[in-house]
């Protein structure tokens, strides 16, 4: 995929999000997405968008002040098959796996800046895609510094890695967990 075409994405959601914001609109973020999967799932229709269709998702519109109602910022761009993250806000993993997202599927992730609110679900997405069955590296797209938080990513989780794929198998979680820089 060319890498216009994923900002095009990323520019998309932005413009979402400020438009949700402008309209003060996204506390409705969270009840609008359960029932779109809600009914998605009840059709057993696992996709959140059509072949020719683009779909966007507020997963957390929180600031870096804690909020129960609200998880971190993070939206969800569904392009046909593909699915992006825009930011990785805290407890944006937990809201996709209640959501039933095939976090399996997620192609890329994109940080639109390095402020702790943005990145701090980093960690779980990484965790979650590749127990889902991710089997290679996790792509990551962000401004300059992007690459010292990824190696600080995957450092950090380095031996919970290894603890995880001895545990379960490599066939389960295959030692590929990792994310990249791209």
């Amino acid at each position: 995929m060319k890498r216009s075409f994923l900002f095009v994405l990323v520019g998309v959601v932005l413009v979402a999000v400020a438009a949700m914001a402008a309209l003060q609109s996204v506390q409705l973020d969270t009840w609008i997405f359960r029932m779109a999967v809600r009914h998605a799932v009840a059709a057993g229709n696992a996709k959140l968008a059509g072949a020719n269709e683009l779909a966007v998702v507020l997963v957390g519109t929180g600031t870096p002040l804690p909020d129960v109602s609200r998880a971190g910022p993070s939206t969800l761009i569904a392009a046909g098959d593909h699915l992006y993250l825009v930011d990785t806000g805290v407890d944006c993993a937990r809201n996709l796996q209640l959501w039933k997202v095939p976090l399996d599927k997620v192609d890329a992730i994109f940080i639109t800046h390095l402020h702790s609110d943005h990145i701090g679900g980093l960690a779980d997405v990484r965790l979650q895609t590749w127990v889902a069955g991710r089997t290679a590296p996790l792509k990551v797209y962000g401004p300059p510094g992007i690459e010292r938080v990824v190696a600080g990513f995957n450092e950090a989780y380095a031996i919970d890695d290894t603890y995880r794929t001895k545990h379960h198998g490599a066939v389960m979680l295959p030692p590929n967990a990792e994310i990249r820089s791209a």
